[in-house]
């Protein structure tokens, strides 16, 4: 590549920097906005092909609101980076605290998680009980989208919950409800401890470690499905971009990392198939297209990662700290919502685009994004309290199970 192209290297980079940072917090959000207004559009306004007579301007915003699973793919790299990449550092440098990291991921994941099951069910259950009369609860094929999966009652039972919460969903027991969205935290939840074992083999090498992951991965590998495995390549790539990022090769310039992700992008809308509703795609052709993507949001991070500037921080901040919550809960709270209004005062599904439906999407994504503030207000907030208390509670055991009574 010809040295023009290529960004003057710094004497010391730092990924915790606030430019990087915030550049970071604002992928975070800016994902999860995408993951919301591509189900919001799926959901409120027919899919393109049924458009009648679509305007540029119309034909823009469909495909600017297209880039749901893409945001998925930067979710996992961003996932790798800050979970695995800096843990490994960390590691690497101090030793393995294994501890501690098992009680950061079990309370960042679980105090949201359980909260968002349980008040995603009862919505679904009220739902289907008082809302159902465009029957998106019980006959959901009808509106022929993929953010819809089958009927209600085949996503609702104890042994579907016991599993969810044992992040089993998609792999042995099927999403509770209609938060089609879960597959990707199982997948995520499952990589963190694929990570720990990895990461304690390469810090500590023995035969031991090397033994007990080798088989404990192996026995992963055949039981977990094909699209796990695939998309654990992407939570690898965060991995190696935190390294990258760290080293002091030479990076991209900030337009070489912008244009190479947004092509990556465009590619991967042109390239999707139209009809990936009937026809699902092989795990391996989506892999392929995430994979470039992964690469693409790589190279615009290794081009950010020297940036001192910092605009808009505060705001990038605060939008991302309740995005796992966003992630979470917004797609039952959509549904439920749309199936009221449209009981209530005939607010169809799927309608043809125009200034009113866009105006609906617009105000429905703003009343899913007060939602999950609020939630979050509730539960992702107070994740440090709960880690603490996980802390106390688990110290408290220790100390009970060594203790030596007096004979």
């Amino acid at each position: 590549m010809p040295a023009q192209l290529i960004a003057r290297p710094r004497r010391e980079l730092r990924t915790d920097s606030r430019g990087f940072s915030s550049f970071l917090d604002a992928s975070r959000w800016i994902a999860a906005f995408l993951v919301v207004v591509s189900h919001v559009r799926h959901l409120l306004l027919v899919d393109l092909p049924a458009v009648v007579q679509p305007s540029m301007i119309v034909k823009g915003l469909y495909f600017i609101s297209g880039f749901g699973h893409e945001a998925v793919v930067v979710f996992f790299v961003i996932s790798g980076f800050l979970v695995g990449g800096s843990t490994l550092e960390r590691w690497q440098r101090e030793g393995p605290a294994l501890q501690v990291y098992a009680l950061a991921r079990v309370s960042r994941i679980y105090t949201v998680f359980i909260p968002a099951l349980l008040v995603s069910l009862a919505l679904d259950l009220t739902g289907a009980t008082w809302f159902d009369s465009a029957r998106v609860y019980s006959q959901p094929a009808i509106y022929h989208t993929i953010s819809l999966m089958g009927p209600l009652a085949e996503h609702v039972s104890g042994l579907v919950l016991l599993g969810n919460l044992a992040m089993l969903q998609t792999i042995a027991v099927p999403v509770l409800g209609t938060n089609g969205p879960l597959w990707s935290l199982a997948y995520e939840w499952w990589y963190y401890w694929i990570f720990m074992l990895v990461g304690l083999a390469s810090v500590k090498p023995n035969a031991r470690n090397f033994v007990v992951a080798g088989v404990i991965l192996a026995l992963l590998a055949l039981a977990m499905p094909a699209n796990l495995i695939f998309m654990g390549v992407l939570w690898l790539i965060g991995i190696i971009l935190f390294f990258v990022v760290r080293s002091a090769t030479r990076l991209p310039s900030l337009a070489i990392g912008f244009t190479v992700f947004a092509g990556a992008m465009v590619w991967s809308r042109l390239s999707h198939n139209l009809d990936n509703v009937n026809h699902l795609e092989s795990p391996r052709i989506s892999f392929e297209r995430d994979f470039i993507v992964a690469l693409g949001y790589s190279a615009l991070a290794c081009s950010m990662s020297r940036t001192t500037a910092a605009r808009f921080s505060a705001l990038h901040k605060t939008l991302a700290d309740f995005s796992y919550s966003t992630y979470l809960v917004h797609f039952p709270m959509l549904l439920f919502a749309a199936a009221l209004l449209k009981q209530q005062f005939g607010l169809d599904f799927v309608r043809q685009p125009s200034l009113w439906s866009f105006g609906y999407a617009g105000a429905m994504i703003a009343f899913l994004y007060a939602y999950a503030y609020g939630f979050a207000t509730l539960t992702e907030r107070h994740t440090d309290r709960v880690r603490a208390f996980l802390k106390s509670c688990l110290r408290t055991c220790v100390q009970r199970l060594t203790r030596v009574d007096p004979v």
